[in-house]
């Protein structure tokens, strides 16, 4: 809980900011909770209701309806509590629900993201500008609304974007809402949090060969010359392009996969997705580099997620004829656990997938591909049978 309000001035070059910071013990109280804390994960759902609108709900594991689908929007539940859009709200403001669905901080800002390390990024409308601040968990302001953009807090750092000579530009701030990297790195949505202890950041023109990452001191710890980022550190390594490729690169800039294909993503499970030469042509490489699984498909895979990754194919059933094709689901060594046949699937998250089939509609299977909920209208993707080709018949020679 906020006890005190203290006036910070920054230095006379962003002298027009004012933060608003909790005392010391709250901003540790706020910190501490949101790593103890451990509460029950719930699900995304949404219902169309007999208006033809879309209303979010929420499920539990066992696909149980515990928060009636009722709201505009909804986000995913962070650290026990998930943003929402009530629908009877004139503006349809955003406010924040606990998992009983219990509205514990009211609606009121124009838009809202999760909590992470105990604070939520909000953003409000004032004189017709969009200004983002941060919230603790009883919606009390760490810092409020002044920037042009900010991002969630991981490691004790956030990303917090302002106007300098009508130049936008990014900087960082700690969880008691200090300035502690002053903005001067030019705005980008890649750039985004803290990981492994560094961030990409960009200098100049934001595509252009200027791309490097700094430590948490705002020094320098790869140099920027690289073409740009397309991710944040993960396991130690982020995705880097230069000369139109794209390769993985540890915390000191030096390249773990050399820049040779034209789409990869991070290792998990040990595995990385990669594009290979042709465009429906996907893998997966091991940490060495070597091609270990090899796969064809409309749709670029995703990473591994709790022994999973959703990759697109197809599937033929040689007794039945049958063929499966779509997204689904491979283990590591290449073996189809659920078979393709959704229209999008996403990551498992704590034993469940959502997944997408016909006419907009979602679903959610546990990892051996039973539904544990469905969409009301949900129409069950099926195979087709593969048409077997008819022999020729020698014709009758002319005479």
């Amino acid at each position: 809980m906020l006890r005190t309000i203290i006036l910070i001035c920054v230095c006379a070059l962003f002298s027009g900011f004012i933060y608003s910071v909790g005392s010391a013990d709250d901003v540790k109280k706020a910190s501490a909770e949101a790593k103890s804390q451990k509460p029950k994960y719930l699900y995304v759902i949404k219902e169309t209701d007999k208006k033809g609108r879309d209303n979010y709900g929420y499920i539990d594991k066992t696909g149980k309806v515990v928060i009636t689908p009722q709201f505009k929007q909804a986000g995913y539940f962070s650290e026990g509590l998930a943003c929402v859009c009530p629908r009877n709200i004139f503006g349809s403001p955003w406010g924040y629900i606990d998992t009983s669905g219990k509205m514990v901080i009211k609606p009121q800002f124009w838009y809202a993201e999760e909590f992470s390390e105990g604070f939520a990024e909000v953003t409000t409308k004032t004189n017709k500008k969009l200004l983002s601040g941060f919230i603790d968990k009883k919606g009390k302001w760490l810092v409020k609304p002044q920037f042009e953009g900010a991002g969630q807090f991981k490691e004790g750092l956030a990303k917090i974007a302002v106007k300098k000579n009508g130049k936008k530009l990014i900087g960082f701030i700690n969880t008691r809402g200090k300035i502690v990297i002053q903005p001067k790195f030019t705005y980008s949505s890649l750039v985004s949090y803290f990981s492994d202890g560094v961030t990409p950041v960009v200098i100049g023109e934001e595509f252009g060969n200027q791309w490097g990452a700094i430590n948490k001191k705002g020094q320098w710890v790869v140099k920027p010359k690289f073409d740009f980022f397309l991710s944040n550190f993960k396991n130690g390594m982020a995705i880097a392009n230069i000369d139109g490729m794209k390769g993985l690169i540890d915390t000191k800039g030096h390249w773990v996969i050399k820049p040779k294909y034209w789409f990869i993503l991070w290792f998990c499970d040990g595995l990385a997705p990669v594009g290979l030469d042709k465009e429906d042509e996907w893998g997966f490489i091991d940490k060495k580099g070597k091609l270990v699984i090899k796969i064809h498909g409309d749709i670029n895979p995703r990473c591994f997620s709790e022994g999973l990754a959703s990759v697109s194919g197809t599937v033929i059933n040689k007794k039945t004829n049958l063929v499966y094709k779509g997204v689904g689901y491979i283990d590591t060594k290449g073996k189809w656990i659920v078979k393709p046949r959704y229209w999008r699937a996403y990551d498992f998250k704590n034993g469940l997938a959502r997944v997408w089939g016909y006419g907009g509609k979602t679903a959610y299977i546990n990892k051996k591909g039973k539904y544990v909920w469905k969409e009301k209208g949900w129409r069950e993707p099926r195979p087709y049978r593969m048409r077997k080709k008819k022999k020729k018949t020698p014709g009758i020679p002319k005479k």
